[in-house]
């Protein structure tokens, strides 16, 4: 018997079991001398521990000089800290890492889901990030840096990143951000581009 109701249409079980096809996504990741190059109004840096207390960075001029501040002196602190500052008239949030935060103190997965949560309740667009040379970085912070960024990536409608070199130099960081986008390539719902 052959059904001939003209109203009759295909149903699309994939949408029905949560199969959805996902929508193709570009990000983008800046590597960047200095702050002043974008209008990011979120940024990430580590510090290390030291004899600053968070107030005493909190009324510094500028996003580059609060992160260069944190990771040269250090913070008198335990823990992830989250500053709002004005800049130029603009809202901006520094969110500090410590750089030997290790598993024991506040696992990693952890402090990246309440960044990705943090990031989302702020309802950021775009983050930038801060490797500071002070903090004589190796191979253990970069793998950090972008174990970092591809949780954000993931876990976040996060499309625009930036990657402060500031005096530690672009090579580094630039192969971070070749690294990323080469891990990105088997994704097939996200182009990567990296700026420099």
């Amino acid at each position: 018997m052959q059904d001939t109701n003209p109203t009759a249409r295909p149903v699309d079980l994939s949408a029905l079991l949560g199969q959805e096809e996902k929508q193709e996504r570009t990000v983008e990741i800046h590597v960047l001398k200095n702050s002043n190059q974008t209008e990011c109004k979120f940024w990430l840096g580590l510090y290390r521990p030291g004899s600053l207390m968070t107030e005493d960075i909190v009324g510094l001029k500028s996003v580059k000089d609060t992160l260069h501040q944190a990771a040269t002196l250090g913070l008198q602190s335990n823990g992830s800290v989250l500053i709002s500052t004005i800049e130029d008239d603009e809202l901006r949030y520094i969110f500090l890492i410590p750089v030997n935060e290790s598993d024991e103190v506040l696992p990693k997965a952890y402090w990246m889901s309440n960044l990705a949560k943090t990031l989302q309740g702020l309802q950021t667009k775009e983050i930038g990030c801060y490797i500071p040379r002070e903090l004589d970085m190796d191979a253990t912070q970069h793998e950090l840096l972008e174990e970092l960024m591809l949780n954000l990536i993931f876990s976040t409608s996060i499309n625009h990143y930036y990657l402060l070199t500031g005096e530690y130099g672009a090579n580094p960081i630039l192969n971070v951000a070749l690294n990323l986008k080469q891990d990105l390539q088997a994704q097939q719902n996200i182009k990567t581009t990296v700026f420099h």
